[in-house]
């Protein structure tokens, strides 16, 4: 078995609002795979000519289906999982099943073979949204501690657990409505533009200079992330060096 941690999806920024006590490092999902070795590839580019590529594709195709459908079955009996079977074990939206189970089907990968059904040769198995970050880390364990259990000296299984950020929108919202007393009013060089902050209507904004109608709202997350960058905090806000003045951001 061929495990590995895919943290592509996981933005630069990341790591600061993990570190910042704004976000918690997170699982989204599980992606396995059947992937031939590659003296497996040449062996059957040997076995099958061209006139019967189409019957190799077949008996491929069933024979990783003869691995990977029992593998599932397995998975499924020992986590709850929502979109496997014909019922459903649990409505969509609790937090009562463990993995979202997703496949292709033949009729995609093999239109016109005279396969039907399932092709288990590639699934996902994604993390319940609805359970704690500490649940879903739970649940990734476990499954990875069954698939080394089960498959260890599988040579074609691949395993991928693709990494993300959980964040803690409330404590951001709560925490740049605090902040953006810092920056309203303050010159400021924002996306290129020289303009000020400002509150339009209870929106706070970014007005370019000249611009008479022009405004660019501003997110919570961006608050923040401005306010770390030019080394503002709280105690500032009543007529300290960082509360006034131009930034550039």
């Amino acid at each position: 078995m061929n495990l590995w941690h895919d943290k592509s999806y996981i933005a630069p920024s990341g790591p600061e609002w993990v570190e910042r006590g704004y976000a918690m490092y997170d699982v989204h999902s599980v992606r396995i795979q059947f992937v031939y070795t590659e003296e497996q590839k040449e062996a059957n580019r040997r076995a099958h000519t061209v006139a019967d590529e189409g019957q190799a594709l077949v008996m491929a195709a069933e024979a990783r289906n003869s691995v990977m459908n029992p593998l599932m079955d397995a998975i499924a009996q020992n986590f709850v999982c929502y979109q496997y079977e014909d019922t459903e074990p649990a409505p969509f939206r609790s937090c009562q099943w463990d993995l979202f189970f997703w496949c292709n089907d033949f009729s995609n990968t093999l239109h016109g073979y005279g396969l039907s059904g399932r092709d288990y040769s590639y699934f996902t198995l994604s993390f319940n949204e609805n359970q704690t970050v500490e649940k879903r880390a739970e649940v990734c364990w476990r499954l990875l501690q069954f698939l080394e259990h089960r498959c260890r000296k599988n040579r074609n299984l691949d395993v991928a657990v693709q990494h993300s950020i959980w964040y803690d929108y409330e404590k951001i919202e709560k925490d740049a409505d605090r902040m953006k007393c810092l920056l309203a009013g303050r010159s400021c060089t924002y996306g290129s533009k020289d303009g000020k902050f400002l509150f339009d209507n209870g929106i706070f904004c970014f007005r370019p200079k000249y611009a008479k109608r022009q405004l660019y709202r501003v997110s919570d997350s961006e608050v923040l992330a401005l306010c770390w960058k030019l080394g503002l905090t709280d105690d500032a806000s009543d007529g300290g060096p960082l509360a006034a003045g131009r930034c550039s951001a």
